[in-house]
């Protein structure tokens, strides 16, 4: 009874709130006390869909987001192994903390800096500028997701792959199937992080994306329009991180035939 309880109430906490943005972007004239609105309508749904800026925030923020996770996932892979495995004592701690460092100042501070170097690299305005302004933002969570799942395999497992005569690509493969829950979790996380970027990409590139044309709306009170927006931007994120998850899975059924 505990449980059925406590799942109920998680399940209304997040369930609620969509509820009313699903009500709100439906609403024509919704005026106070109704509980409900008094008309309904889809035009702010038909606004949103056939609107030209809709559709290219769209490519660009799940473009900017698989580019960010790509390049991460890249970075951290030997990284993470080099970590896992090393003598040092205190350099996984102190490698943590720096990749972690950026997440704690305010995201302003250093953005003035990094738009410098930028603009004398010839990527400000661009989408490689906000690309490599977000990777070091994805990092920690690829890095500590993959640290995590390297825990729990032994360092002799390489021992035993050339004692069997694997190659180095074959290696590879036999670690990336290891480590299939910790790179869905660290891409998962990395591709929800890039698509909620709204101060990288309005700064750095001037580049419309989802959050940064669902802003206006919200802050200037149009509700059917913000809802709208709302609920792309959630559901966006639900599906980039159930696709990582997906991908992930199909190749391990691929890997058992």
């Amino acid at each position: 009874m505990l449980r059925w309880g406590v799942f109920g109430l998680v399940a209304f906490v997040f369930v609620a709130p969509l509820g009313v943005l699903v009500i709100a972007s439906g609403a024509g004239v919704w005026v106070w006390p109704s509980v409900l609105p008094q008309s309904w309508t889809g035009g702010a749904w038909w606004t949103v869909i056939a609107s030209d800026a809709f559709v290219s925030a769209l490519v660009a923020s799940v473009g900017i987001a698989v580019a960010v996770t790509a390049f991460a996932f890249v970075l951290c892979w030997y990284a993470a192994f080099g970590l896992a495995h090393s003598d040092a004592r205190g350099m996984r701690t102190i490698v943590l903390a720096v990749c972690y460092a950026p997440l704690v100042v305010p995201p302003f501070l250093p953005l003035i800096g990094t738009h410098r170097w930028l603009i004398r690299l010839g990527w400000s305005d661009s989408v490689w500028g906000v690309i490599a302004v977000t990777v070091p933002l994805v990092v920690p969570y690829v890095l500590h997701a993959l640290l995590l799942g390297l825990d729990t395999i032994s360092a002799q497992w390489r021992d035993v792959a050339r004692m069997l005569g694997a190659s180095v690509f074959a290696q590879q493969r036999t670690l990336l199937a290891m480590l299939r829950p910790s790179i869905a979790l660290g891409c998962g996380c990395a591709l929800i992080v890039s698509w909620s970027q709204y101060v990288v990409p309005l700064t750095i590139g001037q580049i419309v994306t989802i959050p940064v044309l669902m802003m206006p709306y919200i802050v200037g009170g149009d509700r059917a329009l913000g809802a709208v927006y709302a609920l792309v931007y959630t559901c966006g994120a639900c599906a980039l991180w159930l696709s990582a998850d997906v991908l992930i899975r199909g190749r391990k059924r691929g890997s058992r035939a």
